[in-house]
């Protein structure tokens, strides 16, 4: 019986631990500014037009806080993804 349960928890154990806890937020830069010698993106990351059922329509922002180098290096309207 335990060695039909094997490849069970060798894929088990495969899938968990090919997967990471960080999640993957991309957006488009939609403004830039510093905050308390801090560097910062505000990321539209969904735009709802259609107002379609469930959704609420209206735009999804988050921000990020970035170094001066990538701060400097982005523009407005270019896309930009975060990791949590």
């Amino acid at each position: 019986m335990l060695k039909k349960l094997i490849p069970f928890f060798a894929f088990s154990f495969f899938l968990f631990s090919s997967c990471s806890n960080s999640l993957e937020a991309c957006g488009k830069i939609e403004s830039k500014y510093t905050l308390n010698g801090k560097y910062f993106f505000a990321l539209l990351i969904q735009e709802n037009q259609d107002g379609g059922e469930g959704y609420g329509g209206g735009k999804v922002y988050t921000d990020a806080e970035v170094n001066e180098t990538t701060y400097e290096l982005k523009k407005i309207g270019e896309e930009f993804c975060i990791e949590e």
